[in-house]
Protein backbone atom coordinates (compact mmCIF):
# COMPACT_ATOMS: atom_id res chain seq x y z
CA UNK A 1 0.00 0.00 0.00
CA UNK A 2 1.18 3.39 -0.37
CA UNK A 3 -0.18 6.70 -0.40
CA UNK A 4 -2.69 8.48 -3.02
CA UNK A 5 -2.62 11.81 -3.62
CA UNK A 6 -6.16 12.27 -2.13
CA UNK A 7 -4.38 11.08 1.50
CA UNK A 8 -5.91 7.92 0.89
CA UNK A 9 -4.27 4.34 1.07
CA UNK A 10 -3.85 3.16 -2.83
CA UNK A 11 -3.21 -1.03 -3.17
CA UNK A 12 -1.75 -1.39 -6.50
CA UNK A 13 -4.28 -3.68 -7.88
CA UNK A 14 -7.44 -2.62 -6.27
CA UNK A 15 -6.92 1.30 -6.18
CA UNK A 16 -8.78 3.02 -3.73
CA UNK A 17 -11.42 0.10 -3.40
CA UNK A 18 -10.30 -1.33 -0.03
CA UNK A 19 -11.19 -0.55 3.31
CA UNK A 20 -10.32 -2.02 6.84
CA UNK A 21 -12.53 -1.83 9.32
CA UNK A 22 -11.17 -4.03 11.78
CA UNK A 23 -8.05 -4.88 14.13
CA UNK A 24 -6.08 -7.37 14.85
CA UNK A 25 -3.00 -7.65 17.55
CA UNK A 26 -0.60 -10.61 17.14
CA UNK A 27 3.24 -11.20 16.30
CA UNK A 28 3.44 -10.51 12.59
CA UNK A 29 6.54 -13.16 12.34
CA UNK A 30 4.35 -16.11 13.99
CA UNK A 31 1.33 -15.18 12.05
CA UNK A 32 1.79 -13.53 8.83
CA UNK A 33 3.66 -15.08 6.24
CA UNK A 34 6.80 -12.87 4.79
CA UNK A 35 5.29 -10.05 2.81
CA UNK A 36 5.74 -8.89 -0.58
CA UNK A 37 7.75 -6.86 -1.19
CA UNK A 38 6.67 -3.03 -1.70
CA UNK A 39 5.41 -2.11 -5.38
CA UNK A 40 5.79 1.59 -6.26
CA UNK A 41 2.36 3.59 -5.96
CA UNK A 42 0.45 3.62 -9.25
CA UNK A 43 0.20 7.51 -8.76
CA UNK A 44 3.77 8.21 -9.52
CA UNK A 45 2.68 7.14 -13.35
CA UNK A 46 -0.32 8.83 -13.18
CA UNK A 47 -0.07 11.97 -15.35
CA UNK A 48 -3.16 13.34 -15.19
CA UNK A 49 -4.46 12.81 -11.28
CA UNK A 50 -8.20 13.39 -12.22
CA UNK A 51 -8.84 12.78 -8.47
CA UNK A 52 -7.60 16.09 -7.42
CA UNK A 53 -9.30 17.35 -9.98
CA UNK A 54 -13.55 16.15 -10.13
CA UNK A 55 -14.08 16.72 -6.66
CA UNK A 56 -16.70 19.51 -7.03
CA UNK A 57 -15.43 21.73 -3.63
CA UNK A 58 -11.47 20.71 -4.00
CA UNK A 59 -11.50 18.78 -0.98
CA UNK A 60 -8.94 16.71 -2.85
CA UNK A 61 -5.06 18.63 -2.70
CA UNK A 62 -1.26 17.41 -2.98
CA UNK A 63 -1.95 19.21 0.89
CA UNK A 64 -4.32 16.20 2.28
CA UNK A 65 -8.28 16.25 2.41
CA UNK A 66 -10.35 18.75 3.70
CA UNK A 67 -13.16 17.06 5.56
CA UNK A 68 -14.86 19.56 6.59
CA UNK A 69 -15.47 21.20 3.35
CA UNK A 70 -16.39 17.67 1.85
CA UNK A 71 -18.86 16.80 4.40
CA UNK A 72 -20.65 20.80 4.26
CA UNK A 73 -20.98 20.20 0.89
CA UNK A 74 -22.36 16.33 1.05
CA UNK A 75 -24.95 18.14 3.70
CA UNK A 76 -25.78 20.99 1.87
CA UNK A 77 -26.14 19.19 -1.64
CA UNK A 78 -28.13 16.42 -1.53
CA UNK A 79 -28.65 15.78 -4.95
CA UNK A 80 -25.26 16.43 -6.16
CA UNK A 81 -23.52 13.71 -8.04
CA UNK A 82 -21.60 12.80 -5.04
CA UNK A 83 -24.68 11.57 -3.07
CA UNK A 84 -25.86 10.22 -5.92
CA UNK A 85 -23.35 8.61 -7.24
CA UNK A 86 -20.27 8.43 -4.25
CA UNK A 87 -17.40 10.44 -3.81
CA UNK A 88 -16.89 11.57 -7.81
CA UNK A 89 -13.01 11.72 -6.68
CA UNK A 90 -12.86 7.91 -5.71
CA UNK A 91 -14.67 7.05 -8.86
CA UNK A 92 -12.29 9.03 -10.82
CA UNK A 93 -9.23 6.84 -9.96
CA UNK A 94 -8.46 4.63 -12.73
CA UNK A 95 -6.80 2.13 -10.69
CA UNK A 96 -8.65 -1.12 -9.91
CA UNK A 97 -12.04 0.04 -11.49
CA UNK A 98 -12.70 -3.64 -11.46
CA UNK A 99 -13.00 -3.93 -7.58
CA UNK A 100 -15.56 -0.72 -7.16
CA UNK A 101 -17.83 -1.09 -4.61
CA UNK A 102 -21.19 -1.33 -5.98
CA UNK A 103 -23.27 1.28 -5.67
CA UNK A 104 -25.61 0.71 -2.69
CA UNK A 105 -22.33 -0.26 -0.87
CA UNK A 106 -20.59 3.09 -1.66
CA UNK A 107 -23.73 5.14 -0.97
CA UNK A 108 -23.74 3.43 2.20
CA UNK A 109 -20.28 3.85 3.46
CA UNK A 110 -20.58 7.79 2.11
CA UNK A 111 -23.94 8.07 3.73
CA UNK A 112 -22.20 6.77 7.38
CA UNK A 113 -19.03 8.95 6.90
CA UNK A 114 -21.84 12.11 6.76
CA UNK A 115 -23.78 11.17 9.65
CA UNK A 116 -20.71 10.85 11.47
CA UNK A 117 -19.51 14.44 11.32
Amino acid sequence: LSQSPMGLLMHPQYGLWHAYRFGLIFAMDEILPELESVVDSPCISCTEQPCLNTCPVGAFTSNGYDVPRCVEYLKLNTNSDCNQQGCQARLACPVGNTYRYVDTQHLFHLGAFVRAW
